[in-house]
């Protein structure tokens, strides 16, 4: 009888020690106690407050990243934008830190295994596997883990197209669960430029010109190329685009339209007059509300029927190009 009641009390005892412990393990993910183990803890308890704290600060480094935005920049090539990231081993048992100071370009030669393929989902992984405080990059079709690498973090994908191009419009910042990521400053930051054609430009006829307004008053974002006249989209949202131009000493009866291209299509007709004697220089604007994704470009177009070359009207008053994000 008294073996029987000894044995009795230890399982007791072991019930109540689980028991203790219990609230600590199921808070185990949400809580960190900046004062545990204290210097009065039990021995005993110690790895297990220790085990706490880990799993806590464990959860929160999983998907730690800040920066590293991926974005569009040629046809073969991408950016990664400076930052920092968490890079882990496939067992989570190991996490290491880096960061970058400036943007890395990205090209074919990162592939970790084989050649570029078209009409493939690729993946970009931020590499730490270097004794360095800095991060490399690879390319994988692999969406678990790249070839060779030991440590990593997966921070984006994109799509190379039928014709082996880069898809501007199908880059995506993920995290390392593969879910959409987005900053918190291209939520709120200002988006917006206004640009005029100042160099002369002729318009040949019947034919859609693009307006490379060449002029910036003012470019927040970087978005706006003085050089090609595109809005290329980095942040998805809706956009206010306004355009104008002027041609002078048409024909009676000339068409002239303004249009809105979109990835290089016409996509909005925002101005349109037919010239009469009463008018013969016709200042044509107009404005348009679009949703753009990521990727996305925008361009202002001119086309007329006069039956010659007509010179467009090239001051900051008569021909410009402009637009603004105005929501999400």
């Amino acid at each position: 009888m008294k073996k029987r009641f000894m044995i009795g009390g230890i399982v007791a005892l072991v019930i109540m020690g689980l028991m203790s412990l219990a609230p600590l393990l199921a808070n185990a993910e949400s809580e960190w106690a900046k004062i545990q183990p204290a210097s009065t803890e039990s021995p005993s308890d110690i790895s297990t407050l220790v085990l706490v704290n880990n799993e806590a600060v464990d959860r929160l480094l999983t998907g730690y990243r800040r920066g590293c935005k991926v974005r569009y920049a040629t046809t073969a090539t991408l950016t990664v934008e400076e930052g920092e990231v968490v890079c882990s081993n496939a067992g989570s048992t190991v996490r290491k830190f880096r960061s970058n100071t400036a943007e890395v370009t990205v090209t074919w030669a990162n592939i970790d295994t084989g050649d570029e393929a078209a009409s493939t989902t690729y993946y970009l992984y931020a590499l730490a596997d270097a004794d360095a405080t800095t991060f490399t990059i690879s390319v994988s079709a692999s969406n678990s883990a790249p070839t060779g690498a030991t440590y990593y973090a997966l921070i984006g994908t994109f799509y190379n197209n039928s014709s082996s191009n880069i898809d501007a419009a199908q880059i995506n910042n993920v995290d390392s669960n593969n879910n959409q990521w987005v900053r918190a400053e291209d939520i709120e930051r200002e988006i917006g430029f206004s640009a005029y054609r100042n160099a002369a430009l002729n318009i040949a006829d019947t034919t859609y010109t693009d307006i490379k307004c060449d002029t910036e008053d003012y470019d927040y974002g970087a978005n706006y190329s003085t050089s090609t006249g595109r809005f290329t989209c980095d942040v998805a949202g809706r956009y206010l685009f306004t355009g104008a131009m002027r041609l002078s000493d048409l024909a009676d009866g000339t068409l002239t339209n303004l249009a809105i291209y979109k990835n290089g299509a016409g996509y909005k007709q925002i101005g349109k007059e037919y010239v009469s004697s009463a008018n013969r220089d016709p200042q044509i604007n107009g404005s348009a509300i679009i949703n753009l994704a990521a990727g996305d470009y925008v361009e202002l177009f001119v086309y007329h029927n006069s039956g010659n070359t007509e010179a467009i009207s090239n001051t900051s008053l008569r021909t410009y190009f402009q637009g603004i994000k105005i929501g999400r």
